[in-house]
């Protein structure tokens, strides 16, 4: 009779759809964005390192991306079809972490003074490993086609 008690004080929430499970979360149920995240966390990380090509930046923005949705849920009651949603929010989760990397990078070509002139700076895509290269670059150690040593 105990284990009966249990299950009616907090059913399970894996066999309900995704509309259910939002409403779930409105009621402020934290299981059933658990079960949100796990249904969609895999897909989504999949989805935003097909934008960004970095597996360790691709989980970050795919953690960040399912912070503001458990917020939204609860301060809206408009119907929300979850799976267009979180996609279109990883979406711009990937172009707002492409904005904020070409903004670092045009700081650092710049310097701290904002004149130009610096002599470090952020390679292309640096801002999503956080390693820097000094310029002039080496040179290549094989010949480029249409670049010569002048």
């Amino acid at each position: 009779m105990e284990a009966a008690a249990l299950t009616t004080a907090h059913p399970p929430v894996a066999g309900h759809g995704d509309r259910q499970l939002v409403s779930l979360v409105r009621a402020g149920d934290d299981r059933a964005f658990e079960e949100l995240y796990a249904r969609y966390r895999r897909r989504i990380a999949a989805y935003v390192y097909g934008m960004v090509s970095d597996h360790g930046r691709a989980e970050d923005i795919a953690q960040d991306v399912f912070v503001s949705p458990l917020r939204r849920m609860r301060e809206t009651e408009r119907l929300i079809a979850f799976r267009p949603w979180i996609y279109e929010i990883a979406k711009n989760a990937c172009i707002d972490a492409y904005r904020r990397r070409s903004r670092a990078e045009e700081l650092a070509l710049t310097g701290d003074d904002g004149q130009g002139g610096g002599d470090r700076c952020t390679a292309p895509g640096a801002a999503w490993r956080g390693s820097t290269w000094s310029w002039p670059p080496a040179p290549a150690p094989f010949p480029v086609a249409g670049l010569h040593a002048g």
